[in-house]
């Protein structure tokens, strides 16, 4: 793993570059003027990640930059204090890019030296790779980036909200590893590209002076954590005309983008002054009123939705005709009528249930297609076994080959076993462990053809049809003769 103060000296250098670039301020490289052609950057004295950055007055407006007005504000993944947690915190005289206002709220990019220590998650599966030596992260198919939530002191198995995409192909430094419910969340620096969401309450536009002020903080609080700091101490630079930069350019605090930054001086930033001590920790109108019922509902439905989605993932990195979408579509249509007074949540869990009902009418058109041809083809041993195991077999209420399954892993929601038809793969039923035919002796008989006798019905609290067995046959569906005599049991059978 690679140490810190390489990964921050290295993003800080980046940082400056760009954003100094957007306001039209300089950070080592003459800005073009008049039209003239941008000079060569000046060769540096000392490490970059060490030297204060100059502030001429900005050659444009700060479009789109703005500065915190307040103390401990937080960057959610949605524009809801309820629903949209927080995945980081910064502090008066952050400055954020916005790229959107929405209703009160403002949709802002992780650019910029105030998300710099920044983290996020990235679960090492089939899309990612870790290398051997677990420094670093390849992607084989484009993977989302997870917001972690700070509430919740980071825990891996809380993040769900995707606020970025790792394209495919791209390897990232890996800062470190966390198994949590058999899942390696990656944590990885925050991307620039990722967007999150702050209350315009606390938001006012920014200066060049507040985004200087910003850098020279991020300066001194990467030459910190490079064990830097005690011989680096910025100074006030002077501008190209001979003037000195704005008051409160460089501070000397370390501060970082999780919510150290301390409020700059310089009088540009008169809104962030009458604010006082403003603090969304502290403003009345950012703070819950105690856990009301309706409170503790949105955050148990809040929490399915998450169990479901996680569920969703999984489920879609099976092959299409074996994606347990009825099951999983099932809990959804639940999960709809749970929270029918919750807009937000309700809009995301009928967007979700619509796209399964979609994906489930292509499977079964799939599945219609693999059945037709499984018809015509008699030849293949599989349809065979099971036209042969069903003529010997009538008193079965079910037939199939058992397996796990995905949705139903007793993790989230109760254990029960698939059955799926042999020649198509479609779910015939859910088999339900018994007393004397438990969850391990099902787990000894996945992959198998079997029979099973018991009481099937259809269970509305999970919508699908269950079966409740009383004796278990594992049949013949991989071998390569059959009993002659039909009446013969082909294994033994597992009874209560």
């Amino acid at each position: 793993m690679k140490s810190s103060r390489v990964s921050v000296s290295s993003h800080l250098v980046t940082l400056l570059g760009t954003t100094a670039a957007v306001i039209g301020i300089g950070s080592g490289v003459a800005m073009a003027q008049d039209g003239a052609a941008p000079t060569a950057p000046a060769t540096p004295t000392t490490p970059a990640a060490a030297q204060p950055v100059a502030a001429p007055a900005p050659a444009t407006g700060a479009d789109g930059w703005c500065v915190l007005t307040g103390d401990n504000v937080y960057v959610r993944v949605a524009p809801d204090t309820q629903l949209g947690y927080p995945f980081a915190k910064l502090d008066k005289g952050a400055v954020v890019k916005v790229v959107e206002r929405e209703n009160g709220w403002a949709r802002v990019v992780a650019e910029g030296p105030s998300f710099m220590g920044g983290t996020a998650y990235v679960l090492a599966d089939s899309r990612a790779a870790l290398s051997q030596d677990g420094k670093s992260l390849t992607v084989t198919k484009q993977s989302p980036v997870l917001a972690p939530d700070i509430l919740r002191a980071n825990d891996p198995s809380s993040a769900w909200k995707v606020i970025a995409s790792i394209k495919e192909g791209a390897t990232v430094d890996v800062i470190d590893v966390q198994k949590v419910g058999g899942k390696q969340y990656v944590r990885i620096t925050l991307p620039t590209l990722a967007e999150g969401w702050v209350s315009e309450t606390f938001l006012a536009n920014a200066t060049a002076g507040d985004v200087t002020a910003a850098i020279n903080r991020a300066t001194a609080g990467a030459a910190a954590a490079s064990g830097d700091a005690a011989s680096t101490e910025p100074t006030t630079p002077a501008t190209p005309d001979g003037a000195t930069a704005m008051d409160g350019a460089t501070a000397t605090d370390g501060s970082t983008a999780t919510g150290g930054a301390s409020a700059p001086t310089d009088g540009a930033t008169t809104a962030a002054a009458e604010e006082g001590s403003a603090s969304e920790e502290t403003d009345p109108r950012f703070q819950p009123k105690g856990p009301s019922p309706e409170q503790l509902a949105r955050e148990t439905s809040l929490q399915s939705f998450k169990d479901l989605e996680a569920i969703w993932i999984s489920v879609r990195e099976q092959p299409i005709e074996t994606e347990e979408l009825a099951a999983l579509g099932a809990r959804y249509e639940l999960l709809i009528v749970e929270v029918a007074e919750q807009p937000s949540l309700l809009l995301q869990a009928k967007a979700r249930a619509e796209q399964i009902r979609i994906r489930t009418d292509l499977q079964d058109r799939i599945l219609a297609l693999a059945s037709l041809r499984a018809e015509m083809t008699r030849e293949q041993e599989e349809v065979k076994a099971v036209a042969l195991a069903i003529e010997a077999r009538s008193d079965f209420n079910v037939v199939g080959t058992l397996n796990a399954s995905i949705v139903y892993d007793g993790e989230r929601l109760p254990l029960l076993y698939r059955v799926q038809d042999a020649s198509t793969g479609a779910t015939v039923a859910y088999v339900q462990p018994q007393e004397g035919i438990t969850a391990d002796t099902l787990a000894t008989m996945l992959g198998t053809l079997i029979g099973i006798k018991g009481d099937v019905s259809f269970d509305p609290s999970l919508g699908v049809n269950v079966v409740k067995p009383r004796a278990i046959e594992a049949l013949t569906a991989k071998a390569t003769s059959v009993p002659s005599d039909p009446a013969a049991p082909a294994a033994a059978s597992t009874t209560e």
